[in-house]
């Protein structure tokens, strides 16, 4: 299984607000208080990430420092520090509440430290989070609100003086010459695009919205392709005892800002560029021999980044029309999602394609994938293919896996973690405090798993708490598989909260901390109950592990060897 877990300082500061102190979280998040701890909150935006690891790399290595650099998560709506105003614009301070998994706090004093964001997943399509997102930071001993966090944020942290003028001409010609507006234009890149227009009154922004999107997906392609090719040595995984950056989004958002200072429209010949650089700056980080490439490979990735990143210049009013365009904000949310789950469905296509064909220059069969080709061809760059996206019953067809359903019913009061549909239209609550789920690979009769999830409800919430896995896996190659015990069963614990009707994110947090959070859901919208996605992306597609939901007679495993027993009587 696979777990995958500078100058616009200054234009933040003009929407930095300042908020009271509170406890601190540190590098090991334990709570207390001290005089010397401020609080640094803010919102992650691709759309909203939840679950998102958000840390103080306070070096700029990519690399986090568990036991020096503080970090904190994001919630269920991607904040941190501080929850969603409600309706009358009051929000939950974590810090205060001693809610330190939310609570980012730092002592640490800086002008060259930059927030880090990594993992968790988009609460608009479901889908684990890829790469990283960046931003730079000055220290100063006070509180700050750091606004939005997003893609075209990113681009600022290590770009040049010319770079950020080049940088701003792309994301909004008109302020192309014109220093005033690109001043306010960069001050304006911390708001959120997803709950205010260009005015900064309530609404949408779908022309920042639209840049941003076009941004992360070429940056998670780029990350991924990087990522991917050094974990396949894994006799080096660790350096000096550490993991090496847990994203290449740091050299490959550097290597993009400087593919548009020198062009707004870029080719593949400058992706393969921005590709190549990235990955001489991501080696020596890295303590292995340069990544081994697949002639013609790079340029086969530079060729579907282009692709995309083309398509997002080509549909440049990501609003929909007719029956969908709803003129209330949540429907022009929910048009500008559809728009971002076709985006993240072909950066998931091209992500298991780099890894089914990552060291070898193989051609395999087209395949249709909800009415779409995406041709498997490594060494070729000419047949990647998406067709019609503009098309709205195309659309349709392409979301049908991770589109939200047009009904949700109501939560019951005991909760439920997941619907199952009925032979009509509507949809009807199943509870379960537990999922008791088998895998077994068609490929390998030696790599098989099994898994009991169980939830533990939160006091004050049937919507989250915590979460206790026992799993086993054999020939496992993930994140895991260096936990000693693996092969016969390991506890792991961490925090569950429902993401919607057909899904739960899981975070887990011990005994490690994988680089993606893990998502249980519904492989299809219309499936039968006991067929979930238990991991995310492997070489050959998405897992599915076959399973029942369930209630827990006795009290979760607490130990390793309870889990053992559990799973043999499963």
């Amino acid at each position: 299984m696979t777990f995958n877990k500078s100058a616009l300082a200054a234009s933040i500061s003009l929407v930095t607000l300042a908020l009271a102190g509170c406890g601190g979280g540190s590098g090991s998040q334990d709570s207390g208080s001290s005089a010397s701890n401020v609080t640094l909150s803010g919102l992650v935006v691709d759309p909203y990430v939840a679950q998102a690891k958000v840390y103080v790399d306070l070096n700029n290595d990519g690399i986090h420092q568990f036991s020096t650099e503080d970090f904190a998560y994001t919630d269920k709506d991607g904040y941190f520090s501080k929850s969603k105003p409600d309706a009358n614009g009051i929000s939950i301070d974590y810090c205060a509440e001693g809610n330190v998994r939310y609570c980012l706090n730092t002592s640490q004093v800086s002008d060259s430290a930059v927030l880090r964001i990594e993992g968790g997943y988009d609460i608009a399509t479901g889908q684990a989070f890829t790469g990283s997102m960046e931003m730079p930071l000055t220290l100063n001993g006070s509180d700050q609100q750091l606004g939005t966090a997003n893609p075209l944020i990113s681009l600022f942290t290590a770009a040049s003086t010319s770079q950020e003028n080049a940088i701003l001409d792309f994301i909004d010609p008109s302020v192309a010459g014109d220093a005033l507006k690109r001043a306010t234009l960069k001050a304006e890149l911390t708001q959120d695009f997803l709950s205010k227009d260009s005015n900064g009154a309530a609404g949408v922004d779908p022309e920042k919205f639209r840049r941003a999107m076009q941004i992360h997906k070429a940056a998670a392609i780029l990350s991924s392709a990087l990522e991917h090719k050094y974990s396949l040595k894994a006799d080096a995984l660790k350096v000096n005892g550490i993991l090496p950056p847990a994203s290449a989004g740091k050299f490959v958002y550097a290597a993009i800002a400087q593919m548009l200072a020198d062009k707004s429209t870029p080719v593949i010949a400058d992706w393969e560029a921005a590709l190549t650089a990235s990955d001489a700056a991501l080696q020596p980080t890295t303590g292995k021999p340069a990544a081994e490439w697949a002639a013609n490979e790079k340029t086969a990735i530079a060729a579907r980044v282009s692709q995309l990143f083309n398509w997002f210049d080509a549909n440049k009013s990501p609003l929909t029309t007719g029956a969908n365009n709803e003129t209330s904000i949540a429907g022009k949310q929910e048009s500008l999602y559809r728009y971002a789950r076709v985006a993240d469905f072909a950066v998931g296509q091209v992500k298991r394609e780099v890894k089914s064909n990552s060291v070898q220059n193989q051609t395999n069969a087209s395949q249709t994938v909800a009415g779409q080709v995406l041709t498997q061809i490594s060494g070729n760059t000419d047949t990647f293919k998406i067709t019609d996206f503009n098309s709205q019953v195309d659309l349709d067809n392409m979301v049908n896996q991770t589109t939200l359903p047009k009904v949700v019913p109501k939560l019951p009061i005991e909760g439920a973690l997941f619907v199952a549909p009925t032979m009509q239209t509507d949809e009807i609550t199943v509870s379960g405090k537990v999922i008791k789920l088998n895998y077994a690979e068609p490929m390998s009769a030696n790599k098989t798993g099994q898994a009991n999830i169980y939830f533990i409800p939160s006091p004050k919430s049937t919507l989250e708490g915590r979460v206790a896995l026992c799993v086993r896996a054999t020939e496992d190659s993930s994140d895991l598989k260096d936990i000693k015990g693996l092969d016969k069963g390991v506890l792991l614990t961490g925090y569950w909260n429902k993401l919607t009707d057909f899904s739960v994110n899981i975070a887990i947090t011990e005994p490690i901390s994988p680089k993606q959070a893990l998502i249980v859901k519904r492989t299809v919208k219309a499936s039968p109950l006991d067929t979930y996605q238990f991991s995310l992306d492997t070489a050959s597609g998405l897992e599915t592990w076959q399973g029942t939901i369930s209630h827990f007679l006795n009290v979760p495993p607490r130990n390793d060897a309870e889990c053992v027993s559990a799973l043999t009587v499963q």
